[in-house]
């Protein structure tokens, strides 16, 4: 979806077959099991609602700290760092809603 925002500001970006994949899927793990691990351990009321809650505060969070971040700090256009802000948004509170689902009290 944002691949037309990526051309854009291609100079920034390593080319695909320069792209460190292991390390991209070894941190997107890492903080996937350090997300699921905060909730299965401290959040107390366990739901597809609570999952819910949790995913959007995390993704916003996620969402401001990535997408605005870079953009305070790298020339991406301004439509590329809205949509990492809504993707992590999204993302993360559909990601929640499943969680709550499947981690039950």
């Amino acid at each position: 979806m944002l691949m037309s925002l990526y051309k854009q500001s291609e100079s920034l970006w390593r080319p695909m077959a320069e792209m460190k994949w292991t390390v991209m899927y070894i941190s997107s793990f890492l903080f996937v099991c350090g997300w699921v691990w905060v909730y299965f351990k401290m959040i107390a009321n366990k739901s597809p609602k609570t999952g819910i809650i949790y995913g959007l505060v995390t993704g916003l969070a996620h969402g401001i700290s990535f997408g605005y971040g870079c953009y305070a700090t790298m020339p991406i256009p301004y439509m590329l760092a809205l949509g990492w802000f809504l993707s992590s948004a999204v993302v993360l509170t559909i990601a929640g809603w499943i969680m709550g689902m499947i981690i039950k009290e």
